[in-house]
């Protein structure tokens, strides 16, 4: 308990002083996305200050990696958004965090689109900050989404064994991330074009926001198609177990998904090594019908240890057909053979 005291005070204390002596702000948009009836915005809002560029040096590319984590979040920062008419008003949380459900009537497009919502912040100052956010809005006759996870499912992460893969996960940038071997051949086959989807992705992580602009510049290098991602918050002190938090938070953000989307179906892709296939054979028993394949990277051969082979039984017992394999590039085929190869998009 005094740990935790004693954090929250080192946290009000850091934020107290970014308000007192650096008036500018930072307002950083995260992707949203759009149903029939809401428009899903999230942002944060964080004191602003320059953030070191990465060089050629192990050492200047550790400083820009840790820099993301570094960050001075702004609470209560008064945001609003002007959207049909309607002045629709918010302040930060705790974490710098500004998340809006905004009803809306509006029609989905014919196709798949991106949209945008201009969010403004007034700093202490007085200055009015603004940022523009891309919105996707699915098709009106798009019947199948996907929500993929993200760590050693798209990027190589090595999450198996941190001590091996230090210099990945502390030192590397986006531009020296690798994809996972066949992510770009399915994710492009899926979406037709990265820059314009033909159907919407939803990534489910359990990455800290902090890492969003890292991951967003990997996904556009590596021409993943762009998408709302589902990451978590940064806590030095959290004391949960990992299984928990990343089953609560997976399950929670792949439940909302569906429930935005009640007349969309999903392909469920992921990895072996945290938790995915018991998290989607969850989602397959909690919304029958709506999951029409599940693809496994099978990380160090982790989908055959008891959790996972049990998992997978019960999900191929509801008749849901699952894919997995070390690699993702035999996942094209195998929605062909099992006569979903409607599902990917030629051009």
């Amino acid at each position: 308990m005094a740990e935790k005291q004693g954090w929250a005070k080192w946290r009000k204390r850091s934020q107290y002083k970014a308000l007192a002596t650096d008036a500018a702000i930072q307002l950083i948009g995260y992707t949203g996305h759009r149903s029939e009836n809401a428009v899903h915005i999230r942002a944060r809002v964080l004191a602003e200050k320059a953030l070191p560029r990465p060089g050629a040096s192990t050492w200047s590319r550790m400083r820009a990696m840790m820099a993301l984590y570094n960050t001075e979040e702004l609470s209560n920062i008064a945001a609003y958004v002007e959207m049909d008419g309607r002045h629709i008003a918010i302040k930060s949380d705790d974490d710098g965090h500004i998340k809006m459900r905004v009803p809306s009537n509006a029609a989905l497009p014919p196709n798949t689109d991106w949209e945008a919502i201009t969010l403004n912040a007034k700093a202490p100052n007085g200055t009015l900050v603004s940022v523009e956010i891309p919105i996707i809005a699915p098709g009106e006759a798009v019947a199948v989404g996907v929500i993929s996870d993200i760590d050693d499912t798209i990027l190589e992460t090595g999450t198996t064994n941190f001590l091996r893969n230090w210099r990945r996960v502390l030192i590397e940038t986006a531009e020296e991330r690798f994809a996972v071997p066949g992510a770009v051949k399915l994710y492009r086959a899926l979406a037709g074009s990265a820059a314009k989807p033909a159907r919407p992705f939803f990534y489910v992580s359990t990455s800290p926001w902090n890492l969003y602009p890292m991951l967003a510049l990997f996904k556009h290098l590596n021409g993943l198609p762009a998408g709302p991602m589902f990451l978590t918050r940064f806590h030095i002190s959290r004391r949960k177990k990992r299984f928990h938090r990343t089953v609560e938070h997976k399950s929670t953000a792949i439940n909302k998904t569906l429930a935005a989307y009640p007349n969309m179906q999903f392909v469920l892709i992921g990895d072996s090594a945290q938790h995915d296939i018991t998290i989607y054979r969850q989602a397959i028993a909690q919304h029958p019908g709506r999951i029409l394949a599940v693809i496994i990277r099978d990380v160090e051969n982790r989908a055959e240890l008891e959790e996972n082979a049990t998992a997978l039984t019960d999900i191929a017992a509801q008749n849901v057909p699952v894919y997995v394999a070390p690699s993702l590039a035999g996942a094209t085929d195998f929605l062909t053979s099992e006569g979903l190869g409607h599902l990917l998009v030629r051009g």
